[in-house]
C-alpha cells in the first residue's frame, strides 16, 4: 500500500485526488482487447434481384388503355367570335373632375357640400341601357305641390258624386215608400218631401255623401289626423272676437249678395224665386231645420274642407291654401248663385282656424250663420213680414257693430293673426294659381260647375 500511496502522488508531493475504490477498480479491470469486426456479425452475402421481385414484363399499352382519338374541338365547345367591344360595353366617356370632386379651396370642408345632380350613366346608348336620373329639388317640391292640389280637387269631386248618389237613393226610397208626396219639381223647396222627411233627407245627405268620404280621404292623404284637425286649447275672449268678427263679416257678405240678387232681374233672371225655401212654421220643424240644416253641415264641412282639404294644402303655402280651400269650397254648392257667399264664408273660416291653430272657431261661425239662416227664413210665419225685415237689419247691424270691436281688440292683442307667415315654397302665389288650375280634377269640377250653374238659370228663367 505504501507502494501505491507513493506512485499516486504526483511530482511535488501532491496526490491526484482520485478515491480508493477508482484506484481498486482501475487495477482490477483487464485491459480491452480488439475484437475482429467478421468474429461478431458474419458477412453480408449479395443477393441476387431476381430471387425476390420477379422481372417487370412489359405491358403493351393498348392491353390496358385504349388509345386516344382525336375530338374535333367543335363538337365540345363552339369556337369563339369575336364580339364587338360596343356590343357590351358602350364607350366610356371622360368626366370632367371637377363634376364630383370639387377643387379645394380653404374652408371649404366647414361648410355643406354642393349638391350636383347625377348625369346618366351612359349617353347615346341604343341597346336597352337604362338612363339614371335625379331630380332636382325644385321638381320634388313642384312633385308634391301638385299632388297636393291634385287631391283637393279630387277630394271635391268625390263629395260631389257621393252628395249626388246618396240624395238618388233617399229619393228612390222616399218615392217607393211614400214619403215622397208628389213628383219633385223646382217650383217645390222642399222638393217632394214632406218638411219632416226633406230636413231629414238634408241631414241625412251630409252625413253620408260628406262626412264618411271626407273620413276615408282623410286616412288616404296620410296626413296626421291632429294637424288635419286641430282643437288648440284657446282664452274665452280670443275666441269671442273671433267668432263674432267672423260673423260680423259674413254678414256684411249676406247683405251685398241679397242685394246683387234681387237686382239680377234686369237681366231677366229671376234668381231669388230660386233660393226660396220652406219657412219652418212650427217649434218642431224649427228645431229638426237646426239640427239638419245648421248644426250637421256646420260640422260635416268644416270637417272636409278646413280639415282635410285645408290641412293638406296648408303644408306648402298658407296664404293660398285659404283662398283655394275657400273656392273648392263654393265649387261644393254646385251653382254660380250660392258660390259668392259660400266663397266668403270659406275665406272667413280657413282665416281664423289657420290663425288660432283650432277649428272650434270656424265650426261655430258657420253654425251661427246657418243658424242665422233658418231663423230668419221662419220668422215672417210668426210675425208680420214688416217686423221680421226689423228684427233682421237689427241683428245684422248688430253683429257689424260688434264686429268692429272685435276685430280691433284682435289687431291690440293678437297683431300676430293678422301676420302673414312666410312660405314654405319658393312658388309665388301666382305660380301656384297656373299649377292648381291646370290640375285635371279642378278643371272637371270647374265644368260641372258650369253645366249645373247652366241648369238652374235655365229653370228659373
Amino acid at each position: 500500500m505504501n507502494d501505491d500511496y507513493i506512485n499516486d502522488v504526483q511530482p511535488g508531493g501532491i496526490p491526484d485526488g482520485r478515491s480508493f475504490a477508482e484506484k481498486s477498480y482501475t487495477i482490477n479491470r483487464p485491459p480491452m482487447q480488439s475484437v475482429p469486426y467478421q468474429m461478431n456479425r458474419p458477412p453480408v452475402q449479395s443477393v441476387p434481384y431476381q430471387m425476390n421481385r420477379p422481372p417487370v414484363q412489359s405491358v403493351p399499352p393498348q392491353m390496358n388503355r385504349l388509345p386516344m382519338q382525336s375530338v374535333p374541338p367543335q363538337m365540345n365547345r363552339p369556337p369563339m367570335q369575336s364580339v364587338p367591344p360596343q356590343m357590351n360595353r358602350p364607350p366610356m366617356q371622360s368626366v370632367p373632375p371637377q363634376m364630383y370632386a370639387p377643387a379645394a379651396q380653404p374652408g371649404m370642408y366647414n361648410q355643406p357640400l354642393p349638391q350636383y345632380n347625377m348625369q346618366p350613366a351612359y349617353q347615346g346608348v341604343s341597346n336597352g341601357y337604362r338612363y339614371y336620373y335625379q331630380p332636382s329639388p325644385e321638381e320634388i317640391e313642384k312633385n308634391k305641390i301638385k299632388k297636393s292640389f291634385t287631391f283637393s280637387g279630387t277630394t271635391t269631386l268625390v263629395l260631389l258624386g257621393a252628395m249626388y248618389l246618396v240624395a238618388i237613393i233617399i229619393m228612390a226610397i222616399g218615392f217607393f215608400s211614400g214619403i215622397v208626396r208628389n213628383t219633385p219639381s223646382t217650383d217645390d223647396p222642399y222638393v217632394g218631401f214632406t218638411p219632416i222627411g226633406f230636413y231629414a233627407y238634408e241631414g241625412l245627405a251630409s252625413l253620408l255623401g260628406i262626412f264618411i268620404p271626407a273620413l276615408i280621404l282623410a286616412k288616404a292623404s296620410k296626413v296626421p289626423m291632429n294637424e288635419l284637425f286641430p282643437f288648440k286649447k284657446l282664452d274665452g275672449k280670443y275666441l269671442a272676437a273671433l267668432v263674432v268678427g267672423g260673423m260680423s263679416v259674413c254678414m256684411i257678405a249676406q247683405l251685398a249678395i241679397t242685394i246683387l240678387i234681387e237686382n239680377l232681374y234686369i237681366f231677366g233672371i229671376d234668381i231669388e224665386s230660386a233660393l226660396d225655401q220652406e219657412t219652418a212654421t212650427g217649434l218642431a220643424d224649427i228645431v229638426l231645420s237646426t239640427i239638419c240644416t245648421a248644426i250637421i253641415p256646420a260640422l260635416v264641412e268644416e270637417f272636409a274642407y278646413r280639415g282635410v282639404v285645408l290641412g293638406v294644402l296648408k303644408r306648402h303655402d298658407e296664404t293660398f291654401a285659404i283662398f283655394a280651400s275657400a273656392f273648392l269650397f263654393g265649387l261644393l254648392h254646385g251653382n254660380f248663385v250660392q258660390i259668392p257667399f259660400a266663397f266668403i264664408i270659406g275665406l272667413v273660416a280657413a282665416f281664423v282656424r289657420v290663425k288660432s291653430d283650432s277649428m272650434l272657431p270656424s265650426i261655430l261661425i258657420h253654425f251661427g250663420n246657418n243658424f242665422f239662416a233658418v231663423i230668419m227664413t221662419a220668422l215672417p210665419d210668426l210675425v208680420s213680414e214688416e217686423i221680421s225685415s226689423f228684427i233682421e237689419a237689427g241683428v245684422m247691424f248688430v253683429f257689424i257693430i260688434a264686429g268692429i270691436f272685435a276685430i280691433n281688440y284682435l289687431t291690440k292683442n293678437h297683431k300676430e293673426i293678422f301676420e302673414q307667415k312666410k312660405s314654405n315654397t319658393k312658388y309665388s302665389f301666382g305660380e301656384l294659381n297656373k299649377i292648381f288650375f291646370s290640375r285635371a280634377t279642378v278643371i272637371v269640377c270647374l265644368v260641372l260647375l258650369t253645366l249645373s250653374s247652366l241648369f238652374v238659370v235655365s229653370a228659373v228663367k
